[in-house]
Formats: structure tokens, sequence, C-alpha cells
């Protein structure tokens, strides 16, 4: 131990200030005697610096470690290396990478008081963590996205039948809609379309082909609703609506699926056994209710005015809300995906299947602190795509893959236009 001139450093343990759009995030640790090792309080200080990282767009992390006088120069210097490394190394088993942690050690040159009792000796067995980060703000870029509904005013008195842009024609028996009293309407009501054939329009209403951890393919998703002055409707008991599903050619095998909420997302369920050579069953989500209906129908094959060989699906349900019809794309060959992106972005991930009409989303694993999909099928040609919404400025990534075995991608979101990102989604 040598005597030293006594160097006053006033050390917030946690402030931040704006300094050229970026930030900086101070906090102390503090060690036991002679010892290098984090506990608890330890941990649980350095997990409230890695939650501000993992919200910000990190620029660097400086760390400086420190001992009281105890014991020789050479022997302080080698404890205060030991005690940033081990904070160096808790933020890389986080996931930060090696290059944006900066480190040095002062052993017992820098006390910020003295060290003649054990109180102020304990002051000085610390290590200073300094974040500089870029403060970010991420938005929802689904509700720049989503496609707009279509809207049909007709009158609960009469058939209604309507057809939507794309195809879709729905039929719904008179008197049919009633609210949640039961109440049959007799006024004007307002029908809410939405059809969902493109991959474009599938991605942009955050959708997906997924059902669990199976995938689909999808011949369509469609969402309607009805209304009475700003109230939700529903099918009176007994009442069915007919839906001509306008499908692509190989509708082969393909079975009818209803849409629940499962994080954030509609996840695809499959109920019964139904095909489309005999009948296939339909399940919807209701606002209101969360009991599971169905309703069986007959296929029909209905040649367009062109005489097209375009198969069209005659659903009947007794709910509003998603319907589907996809089937279960069967595969042996199996991998998983691991995909490297900011995390600080929150981006979107998802993997387009080429020949397939496939979606499957790449969601964020919090104990791997990556994005991860599991079991896809080997051998495909896919697009794997990234967007967001930061600081209200969209971002994007696309590349043209083949999957393989244990696959890792890198990938780097770069800003660009609404425009162009729609335009990149539409050409998928």
């Amino acid at each position: 131990m040598k005597k030293h001139f006594l160097l006053f450093v006033f050390t917030f343990t946690l402030f931040t200030y704006s300094l050229l759009s970026q930030e900086l995030l101070k906090k102390t640790i503090y060690f036991d005697h002679n010892k290098f090792s984090l506990d608890q309080k330890a941990k649980a200080s350095l997990e409230e610096c890695y939650t501000t990282i993992n919200s910000a767009e990190l620029v660097e992390i400086t760390i400086t470690g420190h001992t009281d006088a105890d014991g020789n120069d050479l022997y302080n210097t080698k404890l205060s290396k030991n005690r940033t490394d081990a904070v160096a190394n808790y933020f890389q088993s986080r996931g930060i990478m090696s290059n944006l942690i900066k480190t040095s050690s002062f052993g017992e040159a820098l006390p910020i008081t003295g060290n003649g009792s054990t109180s102020e000796k304990k002051e000085n067995r610390r290590v200073e963590i300094t974040l500089n980060y870029k403060s970010i703000t991420v938005g929802d870029i689904f509700d720049k996205l989503d496609k707009e509904s279509q809207f049909f005013k007709v009158s609960n008195k009469k058939d209604i039948e309507i057809k939507g842009n794309e195809g879709t024609i729905i039929t719904i028996p008179k008197n049919s809609l009633v609210n949640k009293s039961g109440k049959i309407i007799n006024g004007i009501v307002e029908i809410e379309l939405q059809e969902f054939y493109k991959k474009a329009d599938i991605i942009s209403a955050n959708l997906h082909t997924m059902s669990d951890q199976n995938i689909l393919e999808s011949g369509g998703m469609i969402f309607i609703t009805a209304k009475y002055r700003n109230e939700n409707l529903q099918l009176k008991t007994g009442a069915t609506l007919q839906l001509e599903f306008a499908s692509g050619k190989d509708m082969q095998g393909m079975n009818t699926f209803y849409g629940e909420e499962k994080d954030n997302q509609i996840n695809w369920i499959q109920k019964g056994n139904s095909t489309l050579t005999t009948t296939l069953t339909v399940f919807v989500v209701d606002d209101e209710e969360s009991n599971d209906t169905s309703s069986t129908f007959q296929r029909d094959t209905i040649s367009s005015k062109e005489n097209s060989e375009e198969d069209k699906l005659i659903l009947k349900s007794n709910k509003l809300r998603w319907i589907n019809c996809d089937r279960f794309y069967k595969f042996e060959n199996k991998t998983d995906l691991i995909v490297k992106a900011e995390i600080s972005f929150k981006p979107h991930i998802r993997l387009v299947f080429k020949d397939i009409n496939s979606i499957m989303p790449v969601n964020f694993n919090k104990e791997r602190q990556e994005f991860l999909v599991k079991d896809i099928p080997v051998g495909k040609k896919a697009t794997l795509i990234a967007f967001c919404l930061v600081n209200e400025k969209p971002y994007f990534f696309s590349k043209e893959i083949v999957t393989q075995s244990n696959m890792m991608e890198n990938i780097t979101l770069v800003e660009t236009t609404m425009e162009i990102l729609k335009l990149n989604l539409k050409n998928l």
C-alpha cells in the first residue's frame, strides 16, 4: 500500500442526459473485501443496465474497476481487473458484443473517499459502468401497413349478399343478425370485410400460416364483422352465413381453421378432421363470447364465367370473425433458423416460402437472446424479411435463402420509406 492524494469524484448512482441525440447512464456496483464475484445485488443492478440496453441502440459500455488500499499495488491492479472482467462477462452472457465493451483497471489509485475506516474502504471497492446509447422509440408498424377494410351498408330485413374486391361472396339470411341480448336488428347494419389471399396482405396484417408450431399452407383468410350503431352484432342461434371462398386451384386436403388470439397474433386452430372431399367444419372466434362453435358445409365447385379452373369453397358458419382454409404441410427433414438482429429495434421477422403459400414468424427467444424459429423444412427456397418502425421511420431487410441444417443469419435493417417497404412486400 502506498500513500495517495485523495481524489474526490462525485458519482451519481443513476442519471441520464442528452448529448447529440445520445444518452449516458451510469451505475456503480460494490464488492466484498478481496472478492470479485457478483452478488445478487450487483446482478440486479447489471440487469437494470441490460434492460436499458435492450430498449435502446447501444453505442458503447465503459467499465472501470477499483479497490481499496489494502494489499500492494500489483495485487490490487489484478483484483480490479478481475472485477471489471466479471462485469464484462455478465454483459457478454446477455448477448452484448465484446467490441461494444471497453474496460480499464486502476487498482487503488482512484479512491472516491479515504481508506481509514471499513465504510470508506467499502465505497472504494467498486466498478463504475457507463452506458452510451441512443434512445429510440419503437412504433407499431402494422398501423401503417394494415389493409383497408371494405364496408357494406345492408338491410337485415332482407337476405344479404355482399361481394369482396377479391372474389369472396358472403350470404346472410334475412333477420339473422342480432345484438348481445338476442334482439333482431330491424335497421341498416354495416358489414366489415377483409380478404387475405396475397402474402403481402397476410404479412401486413400481422398474420401468418401457423397452427401452434405446425406449418400450414393457406388458401386464404377472411375477417368479417357486423355492427349496428357501433354495437357488435352476432348471428342468432341456428342461423348460418354462407361464404364462397375464392381460392387457388390446388385445394386438395384443405381443412378449415379458426383464429384465436395468442401472443398478440392470430393462431390458427383446427378442430375435427374435415376434408374438402366430404365436409368442412368452420370455427370462428367472437368478440363477446369465447365458446367455440361450429357448423358443417358441403364442398361445391363453381366454374367462373370465363370457364377458368378456379375453385370456390362454400362455407357455412354461425359465427363472425376469422375464417381460414388450410392444410398441414408435411415434411421430414427439419431444422432451426437463428437470426441475429438489433434487439432494441424489436423487428418483425418472417420467413416467406416461395413454392408453398406459407409464412413463418421468427420470434424473439428471451432465454437465448436471439430470434429463433424451430422446425422449418430443409431445402426450401424462401425470403427472409424483417421490418420495424423506429423513431417514426420504417426499416426493412430482405434476403433470398435456401433453408439448410443449423442455419444462422445476421441481418441489418436499413431505413427506407413506407412506399418502398410496401412494394417489397408486394413483390414477395
